[in-house]
């Protein structure tokens, strides 16, 4: 407590509306017997008391407080600043002295007739009507810590039992207490994050690092100072049991690692890292999911097989890997690449690149699946038995014909899976020049998958290059007419009775054109299978028809969906003439992407390549007899947005595009619109002395979207994956160190998808994501596969959490969670004392945030270290709830704390974690409805001796 005294000094006269008073500290126990009453005063001469009626009295406030500096320091001393005021009709009678009283952080606001723990004598002829006084009270050793503190003030305190009411008889004599003041003590020191650089120079993450002016987090009018926002990722990471518990950041050695894989996140597909993998392809169809991939474990250069595995349970369990392509010996000839795949249900067709004669030619491998096992078959399309290749037997088919000796490569593959009808598309060069070609399947009279001729699909006649093909294939609706009825009116008005169609199976194929002279996205579409296809269309609108302007577009991907409802507006042919009608009508649409240099800005203007993203709709024409015609639903649009940084000094790269796109119900009636998935490799993320590519994507749907956090912004895929095992000998990485090591590089992403939503109603599936990068092998050469998928924040289905022990809070919430470590800060000096850890957030329903600390004189032995605390979960956010995993301090302001539990420990270095847990609080099964938190920053508070830098000395100067 504090130590106690009492003032005997006269107040200083500021002038007769303010006194200058010096005030005394006074412990709140003082009042035993009563404490005495105000020392009182000679009055000075010529005073006269004011005018005022017979039954006037005085009223006595406090009308301010305020402390000098406003904000003070960790034991810093500071004045408070009281002004009292009479506002009543009378002077209070000279010698009717009474106290002021000030407390700090008082237990109650309740202050009658409490003492407070600094008073002042307060001479009764100084307060006329009207007139103001201020006093000054000294704080020694009062702001001992870093927090916020509150000050109250009371005049004319009660002192009981004699005089209940204070010595003063008022007006009103229940406004005598003002309170309470906050004051804010913080430290002389703070390590503050809250930029992206911050954010992204980090050990470890699976949240997202998004820019503060592109999320839905925002309140508005407040500053948050930052320019940067930690959110729940899009993307799942399976957790352990709990978390923040134990572990190292050092490679793991028990199940027990950090953060449920925060060091090796995602799943790695491939196996054998030895050399290279890289160029994955993903397709799903149900509970099946297949991964295929160019892998260079048996021949770094030349030598390159095509690599498979499967999931039968939506991704969470996988096969072992098999070879697809067939075995040769001489690798330094034979060669496979750039593998693609598509699955029926029943059938799983891989297409690559493969070097096995003289050139390059498509190959195909066809599998069957049985539900559990997947079964090769033999290059006949025979799916009895498994093929085993041999001298005589062939298990894989060659689909190029007549190609002669010229390179075909780069296929894609589409299937109609009610048909089990496949479709392959290639750049071939056995015209001299690069075409696209493309090959169907047909099941024959046996039951086999056989392949028809393959045939051109570009339409040019010239010598110009076609290149890098994306195919996708649906099975449809097309209208074939209508019967409808007149009214006569008038106006006269039109009746739909029935709309008639048929099926029709649609294939859209996209490539680079350079007909024109420059790099354009082509495109051209069949309706019937393949049989036929449109006159191909120029997509990209920089230009006018037939000029060149030397910006390119280049890597197109595609994807349709349909049949969906859509209503348009028709013409019917009556007596009266062509009467008007909406009419709701089956729909199929094209989606495409490609990434585009149109706002390059150097001479060669290839320096600014940027993703779009255009839908295409084919529909009824408006006037009878209403063929079918191809409308823009979504007019091209820039996909990346919000990539500008403060530490860029270049335009930001964005490349290999790729899109999916699923309907938005599981039967047509129920089927108003779809979904369409772009995502990309993006280089906008701050990496240090190396680039640092993600994977991004954007929502692009009619169908309203799943929340704010998802409409309209650009949102990381891949966890924050590192560097962890790079050299620390290496000169190229001397600006890394374990707590901050260099970044992963994804490229190459592809995305398949299950996922039908109507938001916010979402009925079944996921979004599945591959990519090679190269988080555990040289940066410039190894790559491996991963893979990812969609939680919560893209479905009202997910990982529902339970723990071993029934004591630990979340049990049976379905849920999305993640977590932050960031590099270890130094402060200078081992005798550094920690105060508190602050943050600013938002936490919206179901939502939780906990930060936890560790410490150590060196970073090694942070390293080393457990995280703190970890002895109690965070509050339920409502009554009744069920409460979150998650263990550390639990709300801002919180003391830093060593392994004992302690307040201001001592060490030099100090790293935190972020933890991030949110459950599902949809009011319905299928309703998607999980927020994320939003941290904006993290402050931690400490005070440090002096560091004096001497001079340095030259010798013989």
């Amino acid at each position: 407590m504090r130590t106690k005294h009492i003032l005997t000094g006269a107040a200083l006269l500021l002038s007769l509306l303010a006194v200058l008073g010096l005030c005394t500290p006074f412990g709140r126990d003082v009042w035993a017997g009563g404490r005495p009453t105000a020392t009182p005063q000679a009055l000075p001469p010529a005073e006269s008391a004011s005018p005022a009626a017979p039954d006037a009295l005085p009223d006595l406030i406090v009308e301010q407080i305020r402390l000098s500096p406003p904000e003070p320091f960790v034991q810093q001393t500071a004045q408070a600043l009281v002004v009292i005021k009479n506002v009543g009709t009378a002077d209070v009678t000279p010698g009717n002295n009474f106290h002021l009283d000030l407390y700090i952080n008082p237990p109650t606001d309740d202050l009658k007739g409490i003492p407070g723990d600094y008073y002042a004598d307060v001479q009764g002829y100084q307060m006329k009507v009207g007139a103001s006084v201020t006093f000054v009270f000294t704080l020694t050793d009062v702001f001992t810590d870093a927090a916020s503190y509150n000050l109250w003030a009371q005049v004319d305190t009660p002192q009981l039992p004699d005089y209940p009411n204070g010595f003063v008889t008022e007006a009103n004599e229940d406004n005598n207490i003002l309170g309470p003041e906050y004051v804010t003590v913080r430290t002389h020191y703070a390590w503050v994050q809250k930029d992206h650089t911050q954010f992204f120079t980090n050990m470890a993450s699976t949240l997202d690092v998004q820019p503060l002016a592109a999320t839905a987090c925002q309140i508005p009018h407040l500053d948050y100072g930052g320019d940067s926002v930690l959110t729940l990722g899009l993307f799942d990471e399976p957790p352990l049991t709990t978390w923040g518990i134990t572990g190292t950041l050092l490679p793991p050695t028990s199940a027990e690692m950090l953060d449920y894989n925060m060091i090796y996140p995602d799943i790695q597909v491939n196996e054998v890292i030895t050399n290279d993998q890289r160029y994955p392809s993903v397709y799903a169809d149900g509970d099946l999911v297949v991964v295929v991939w160019e892998d260079g474990q048996n021949g770094p250069t030349f030598g390159k097989d095509i690599f498979m595995r499967w999931s039968d349970d939506q991704g969470i369990t996988w096969s072992d890997p098999i070879t697809v392509n067939e075995t040769y010996g001489n690798r330094g000839i034979n060669d496979q690449k750039h593998p693609a795949v598509a699955t029926s249900g029943d059938y799983v067709v891989v297409a690559w690149q493969d070097h096995r004669g003289s050139s390059f030619d498509i190959y195909v491998q066809t599998f069957f699946y049985t539900g559990s096992t997947m079964r090769r078959c033999d290059a006949n399309g025979d799916c009895t038995t498994e093929c085993v290749s041999a001298d005589d037997t062939w298990c894989n088919k060659r689909v190029d014909t007549d190609a002669n000796e010229k390179d075909q490569i780069l296929p894609d593959v589409a299937v109609d899976p009610e048909e089990d009808t496949f479709y392959i598309a290639w750049q071939d060069q056995r015209y001299g020049n690069d075409d696209i070609f493309a090959v169907r399947s047909y099941i024959d009279s046996h039951g086999n998958l056989i392949w028809g001729d393959d045939t051109r699909i570009s339409d040019d006649p010239g010598t110009s290059r076609q290149a890098n093909p994306s195919i996708d294939a649906v099975r449809s609706i097309r209208i074939t007419g209508f019967d409808y009825t007149v009214d006569p009116g008038p106006p006269p008005e039109v009746v739909v009775t029935h709309v008639y169609s048929e099926p029709a199976t649609y294939i859209v194929v996209a490539w680079e054109d350079e007909r024109e002279g420059d790099a354009d996205i082509y495109l051209t579409y069949s309706d019937d299978g393949g049989e036929t296809f449109a006159a191909d269309t120029r997509l990209n609108d920089d230009k006018a028809a037939n000029t060149s302007n030397g910006i390119a577009q280049r890597v197109p991907a595609t994807a349709v969906s349909g049949p969906w409802i859509k209503e348009v507006t028709l013409l019917f042919p009556t007596i009266y003439g062509l009467v008007e009608d909406q009419v709701r009508v089956p729909v199929t649409t094209f989606h495409v992407t490609w990434q585009d240099f149109r706002h390059s800005t150097n001479p060669s203007k290839d320096n600014d390549p940027d993703i779009y993203y255009m839908a295409l709709t084919t529909q009824p024409d408006a006037e009878p007899p209403w063929v079918p015609v191809v409308e823009e639903e979504t007019a091209q649009t820039q996909v990346n947005v919000d990539d500008a940084r403060s530490w860029q000094t270049s335009p930001v790269w964005q490349g290999e595009p790729d899109v999916e796109a699923n309907l938005s119900g599981t039967t047509l009636q129920d089927t108003e619109g779809y979904n369409a998935y772009v995502i990309w490799s993006d280089g906008r993320n701050y990496g240090g002395e190396f680039e640092n590519l993600d994977i991004y994507l954007r929502l692009f749907g009619n169908v309203d979207s799943p929340s704010a956090h998802v409409t309209d912004h650009n949102l990381m895929v891949n966890d924050g994956a590192r560097l962890h095992d790079f050299d620390t000998g290496n000169a190229d990485y001397e600006s890394y160190r374990l707590d901050n090591p260099p970044h992963a590089h994804q490229r190459n992403p592809a995305i398949a998808a299950t996922l039908v939503a109507n938001w916010p109603l979402a009925t079944d599936g996921y979004i599945y994501v591959v990519w090679d990068d190269d988080r555990i092998g040289d940066p410039f050469m190894d790559r491996n596969i991963y893979f990812a998928r969609s939680n919560l924040l893209f479905g009202g289905h997910g990982r529902t959490y339970s723990a071993a022990s029934g004591d630990i809070p979340g049990q049976g919430a379905v849920y999305g969670a993640g977590s932050f470590v960031s590099e270890i800060f130094d402060s200078g000096s081992p005798d550094t004392v920690w105060y508190i850890v602050d943050w600013e957030a938002v936490t919206e329903s179901g939502t939780y945030i906990t930060l936890q600390t560790r410490l150590g004189d060196t970073r090694a032995e942070v390293l080393a270290s457990d995280w703190y605390p970890h002895d109690k979960f965070p509050y339920p956010d409502d009554p009744g709830s069920i409460g979150s995993p998650l263990l550390g301090y639990d709300a801002p302001g919180r003391h830093i704390v060593d392994e004992n539990g302690d307040y201001w420990p001592q060490a030099r270095y100090i790293q935190y974690r972020v933890n991030f847990w949110a459950r599902d609080v949809a009011a319905a099964p299928n309703l998607v409805t999980l927020n994320t938190p939003c941290l904006f920053d993290v402050v931690l508070h400490y005070e440090r001796p002096p560091i004096i830098y001497l001079p340095i000395v030259f010798k013989n100067h």
